[in-house]
């Protein structure tokens, strides 16, 4: 039988993992995910069986790799259901009724079914009338158009119908954003797709994509109609926010939260310069204070972890993201433009501000603006829903423990439960495992050690004692060149011939059988870091004062 794709739509959109999971195993509360037995390979230690996580609709277990982000996978593959009867299950389970498309001849259906489009609109709140824009189709004429409109796009990079999302990009006098196709292609008017499957649709690494934009289409800024009024009329906007998405930045501004969308969380500058209409609205509408507003995973590690892997690359990307958003927006003072700069985020189960709008805060969406306020006004920016953090002037090193990322062992302690079944990761540049000896943890206070501990031949610091003519010892430290010398080589560092007739070389790396070149001021960093995590309390601030003051000569 055949049913109808927006009966299908329904009935995903509607279906929740831990619900329906839940049909079948017991599932136990562990910190904001779930947990129960793997269905695939029967593990239920904690961390170890099944992690449901509600906020970022997926599941997955930690030892055999299985997972999904949909009931109907779990059903399909961990229930033996044939995927019609899963969905009648799901269709039973959230009291939808079935509509099965008949085979033979069809009279047009007078209703209309719902698009993928109007069902991304929906989600996040927002109708049609919502996103409908008055544009400039030429210096005497303005027309109303759709934002967002339901196609797709062919192999040969051509529009065309079906039930993807189009979303279109105007700037702030209204007329199409233009890009030149690759190769002195003409010019044509710049839109974002957004797939309705995404893992047909996959990046140069193999990953699906949401989202994609033609290429060297660059980042423009998505300007919602709201902004683009209060920019033409010349009103002020106090309090301007930056979210990712255009969703977001069109719900935000129905209820008043002047917001504008970037592509992605690294697209806020595009060449090392910020949009030009981000600027003008900046100038012309008098913005006094810049929020950046990350969903509520904006500390999340990455979806999938393994042993080996580098586990903090994410939350670097997000510290990256915002330390650069700061550093950009600090520029406004070169052109007498003072800002008062914030990063914020969700602290809700919701992801975006969409989703809290048009979930928990329907109805009472200004209750969001009080929120705001409250954060504002608070010393530690915390408010019921948002948490807010003025970076103008905080330091780098503070900004990274945002994130927990300005060292190993904390990082490793604030994402115990992700890692706790992963015999080895990688935080910064090293190889770390868990301790599992209690007295152990409680001697060195750190609950993590390299995978390769420092030999004895390899500690290159070394104490010693000086006895003074008053009778007082001294201790001082001292370096071991023979001793680091051992240490890089046994982690796989050398030199490598070039091959040219002089004696140039280059410094080499063999990782995991992948050999990297390396500079030498990124060998000594290698060492510093290493150091300052494992170093013993007592001895860290004489031997990183010597590694510090001597580096340049030691290295």
């Amino acid at each position: 039988r055949r049913i109808r794709a927006s009966t299908r739509s329904k009935i995903l959109q509607l279906s929740k993992n831990e619900e329906v999971i839940g049909d079948f195993e017991t599932l136990t509360k562990s910190g904001s995910s779930l947990i129960c037995k793997c269905p695939i390979c029967g593990e239920k230690r904690k961390g170890k069986g099944l992690v449901v996580t509600p906020a970022k609709k997926m599941y997955k277990c930690y030892v055999c790799d299985w997972g999904g982000n949909n009931p109907i996978k779990y059903l399909c593959e961990a229930q033996n259901m044939k995927y019609p009867d899963a969905l009648k299950y799901l269709a039973d389970k959230y009291n939808i009724i079935i509509e099965e498309i008949k085979k033979g001849p069809q009279k047009k259906e007078k209703i209309k079914q719902n698009t993928f489009r109007d069902l991304q609109l929906s989600q996040s709140g927002l109708t049609d009338e919502d996103q409908k824009a008055s544009v400039t189709e030429d210096e005497d004429t303005q027309k109303i158009v759709n934002i967002f409109e339901s196609g797709t796009r062919n192999e040969y990079y051509q529009l065309v119908e079906g039930d993807d999302m189009i979303i279109w990009y105007y700037d702030l006098e209204g007329k199409p954003i233009m890009y030149q196709k690759p190769k002195g292609g003409k010019m044509e008017h710049l839109y974002r797709m957004r797939w309705q499957n995404p893992d047909l649709h996959l990046d140069s690494h193999g990953r699906s994509m949401k989202y994609q934009s033609p290429g060297g289409s660059g980042s423009p800024l998505f300007i919602p109609p709201a902004i683009r009024n209060a920019y033409q009329e010349g009103r002020q906007i106090k309090r301007l926010y930056l979210q990712e998405g255009e969703k977001k930045a069109m719900k935000a501004c129905k209820h008043g939260v002047m917001s504008v969308g970037i592509m992605g969380i690294q697209n806020i500058a595009f060449n090392g310069k910020l949009p030009y209409d981000l600027q003008l609205i900046i100038k012309r509408c008098g913005v006094q204070e810049v929020i950046f507003l990350l969903d509520s995973d904006w500390d999340h590690l990455n979806s999938v972890l393994k042993s080996g892997m580098k586990v903090d690359q994410r939350p670097w990307n997000f510290f990256h993201a915002v330390k650069n958003y700061r550093e950009y927006f600090k520029t406004f003072t070169n052109i007498g433009i003072y800002l008062e700069i914030y990063f914020g985020y969700l602290k809700t189960e919701e992801k975006g501000i969409d989703d809290l709008l048009n979930g928990k805060l329907k109805g009472k969406e200004n209750d969001l603006f009080k929120d705001i306020e409250t954060s504002i006004n608070e010393k530690d920016g915390c408010g019921e829903y948002i948490q807010l953090h003025k970076i103008s002037t905080m330091a780098d090193l503070k900004l990274q423990e945002l994130w927990s990322l300005h060292t190993a062992n904390g990082f490793a302690e604030k994402y115990k439960e992700q890692l706790q079944g992963l015999s080895e990761f990688v935080i910064g540049k090293h190889k770390w495992r868990f301790i599992t000896d209690p007295e152990k943890i409680k001697l060195e206070n750190k609950i993590i050690e390299p995978t390769q501990p420092l030999e004895p031949d390899e500690t290159y610091w070394e104490k010693y004692e000086k006895l003074t003519k008053t009778g007082e010892v001294l201790t001082s430290f001292k370096f071991c060149y023979s001793y680091v010398y051992n240490f890089l080589i046994r982690r796989g560092f050398g030199r490598y011939k070039l091959n040219d007739e002089g004696s140039n070389y280059i410094f080499v790396r063999i990782n995991n059988n992948i050999v990297e070149t390396w500079e030498a001021y990124q060998i000594r960093d290698f060492i510093i870091e290493f150091t300052e995590e494992v170093c013993p309390k007592e001895e860290k601030k004489d031997v990183m004062d010597m590694l510090y003051r001597g580096a340049k000569m030691y290295l």
